[in-house]
């Protein structure tokens, strides 16, 4: 049988943890592109369409109400205000990763989001040192 996951299923979601001064973290956990709903990916269009047809807005408030637009949809208002607050480089930062993890095959996705990233292996005993040479660590053929 397959597992079809719902849209807010942590498998599917792209999770960020990033530092805010004077507090713990902020997480966000937000899904992949093609797992928003078709209701919210309607209403994000139009605000986007909006601040695109703006032509008032300066290049840098664009490129910030852009990412906080889409972000808007997937977190409480409180942590929306916190969003408001970061950097262009931390918005740009979030949209990337998340456009990435969203352009990674999904199985090769679910896959690495259900497996450990920590290294649980003993170190192999015909590990190289720094001190050893050429010589010592490859075939002289």
């Amino acid at each position: 049988m397959y597992h079809i996951p719902a849209n807010d299923d942590d498998s599917v979601q792209v999770e960020f943890s990033i530092p805010v001064k004077g507090r713990r973290p902020l997480i966000l956990k937000v899904p992949r592109f093609e797992f928003i709903e078709d209701a919210v990916y309607r209403d994000m269009k139009a605000a986007l369409t909006a601040i695109d047809d703006n032509q008032d807005i300066e290049p840098r408030d664009r490129q910030r109400g852009t990412i906080l637009v889409m972000l808007k949809a997937f977190v409480s208002g409180k942590d929306y205000l916190l969003c408001e607050a970061f950097s262009l480089g931390q918005l740009n930062w979030i949209y990337e990763n998340w456009n990435q993890a969203s352009n990674i095959p999904l199985g090769e996705y679910m896959a690495s989001n259900n497996s450990s990233m920590e290294n649980t292996e003993a170190p192999s005993s015909t590990t190289s040192t720094s001190e050893a040479t050429p010589v010592e660590t490859s075939d002289a053929a």
